[in-house]
């Protein structure tokens, strides 16, 4: 099939590819994902009334950890952060840590599994990277009276916008897990995240 008969489609905010091969030279980065549903991760969220009153978020920038309400995200810088936790080798762990050199970037970015590399890869790749951060922020919120905190694996500022990634082999998701995707998307980083690039 010709990359010109390929049918691309809109899956749930991420663009898919279907009926035919995806063509390295023509492939966005997202065209790669599977997109999974975090709607039932929603259930248990407390989003009640203030809620962006009680979660907040924390980053990193010039060594200094900073931590705002939601509510107030809109209004605070975020760009330039740094990781907010290290990565960490040890012997014998499952997962296979490393630094994965970006071109897009020139410098080197953390990943503690093969699948996070082959994000950064397709990234550099197809990517229209401008900046990536490893680790960029911690999320802490409450579900069903408990806080709980997630920190997603990355933040790519990209040409096409901005995205923040969280990078799990589907079979491994958990119902926890959605439910700190969820987050995510319900505290509209990303959107607060374009607005701040857009204004600097």
């Amino acid at each position: 099939m010709e990359p010109s008969e390929c049918v691309r489609r809109a899956a749930g905010g991420v663009v898919a590819t279907a009926g035919g091969p995806l063509w390295s030279h023509l492939a966005a980065w997202d065209e790669l994902l599977v997109p999974v549903s975090v709607e039932g991760g929603r259930d248990g969220l407390d989003l009640d009334e203030g809620w962006t009153g009680r979660w907040t978020v924390t980053w990193r920038t010039r060594g200094d950890q900073v931590s705002c309400l939601v509510r107030d995200l809109v209004r605070t810088p975020m760009v330039d952060g740094d990781p907010i936790r290290c990565f960490s080798w040890q012997r014998e762990q499952c997962h296979r840590p490393g630094l994965q050199f970006l071109v897009s970037t020139g410098r080197h970015h953390g990943a503690e599994s093969l699948e996070e590399s082959r994000l950064l890869l397709a990234l550099d790749f197809a990517g229209d990277v401008v900046d990536v951060v490893s680790q960029p922020l911690k999320i802490s919120f409450t579900t069903c009276g408990k806080r709980r905190t997630r920190t997603p694996d990355y933040l790519a500022v990209t040409r096409r916008g901005v995205w923040l990634i969280d990078v799990r082999p589907e079979p491994l998701i958990k119902e926890a897990d959605r439910e700190s995707f969820a987050a995510a998307i319900d505290a509209d980083i990303t959107v607060h995240l374009a607005r701040r690039l857009h204004e600097c």
